[in-house]
């Protein structure tokens, strides 16, 4: 194999080993992120229900119209994470900010997102009709309360498979990285290895050269190695063989004389 080869092919180690490195720890850390942002905002939800019969019971209570137009917001900002959750998309947050949350890829987690989903359009009836009597519909309210208890351990159902999921795919992240760190080192020693070998031959060959310069013309060269060196070392050699005839050659004269 020639210097060229064995240079490409270190320096292609060494760049699959930064390619590798760095894909698989954005990888990762795109993979965590998304299943972060999941699990905080399905941990949210039950407190998004809950806040939802706080604000019916309020209604009820006042028959104040400020009071309805928190119940919609509440009601609201529950129905968007639900969807974003089973569908992906912007989220509400408490704050009043937004989050982008990629739909859950677990087929049990989307089963519980869209029963969330789903009961939620009997709820939103519930909360129209009470706001819609400003607080006076009893009935309205007592299916408020029924729909958000319902909805309330589904949310806690969901929050718990998304963090198990998230601990599975952390484990399986973990294998990844510790796959991609063993591709790294073992790509770092054959690119040493080969820079080793090229040095040594290298090496070997000037130490033989030298040898020839002081008249050591005996000991053949043979200089394993890349091609270049190799042929570089089989000129040397050829080098020292004629040296070696010319050298016999005037001792025999000399000694002739």
């Amino acid at each position: 194999m020639s210097i060229r080869l064995h240079l490409l092919l270190s320096v292609g180690l060494v760049l699959l080993l930064v390619i590798a490195t760095a894909g698989g720890m954005l990888h990762v850390t795109i993979v965590q992120s998304r299943a972060a942002t999941q699990i905080d905002v399905a941990g949210r939800q039950q407190a998004r229900a809950q806040r939802i019969a706080r604000s019916a019971l309020e209604l009820s209570r006042s028959k104040r119209a400020d009071d309805g137009a928190r119940l919609e917001a509440a009601l609201a900002q529950f129905e968007r994470v639900a969807a974003a959750l089973e569908s992906g998309g912007k989220a509400a947050m408490t704050d009043g900010g937004e989050r982008d949350v990629l739909a859950v890829d677990d087929a049990q987690a989307t089963d519980l997102a869209r029963k969330q989903v789903q009961r939620l359009a009997p709820l939103r009836g519930a909360c129209e009709a009470l706001i819609r009597s400003e607080g006076t519909d009893v009935t309205a309210l007592d299916r408020v309360l029924a729909g958000t208890s319902e909805l309330e351990p589904e949310a806690g159902a969901l929050f718990s498979r998304l963090l198990s999921v998230g601990a599975s795919t952390l484990g399986r992240l973990e294998v990844i990285e510790g796959v991609v760190i063993t591709l790294g080192v073992l790509a770092g020693i054959v690119a040493l290895e080969i820079g080793r070998r090229i040095t040594n031959a290298v090496a070997k060959l000037t130490e033989r050269s030298d040898a020839i310069s002081q008249g050591q013309v005996d000991l053949p060269i043979d200089v394993p190695g890349p091609a270049e060196i190799g042929s570089l070392g089989k000129s040397i050699d050829r080098m020292r063989i004629s040296l070696k005839k010319s050298m016999e050659m005037l001792q025999k004269r000399q000694s002739a004389a």
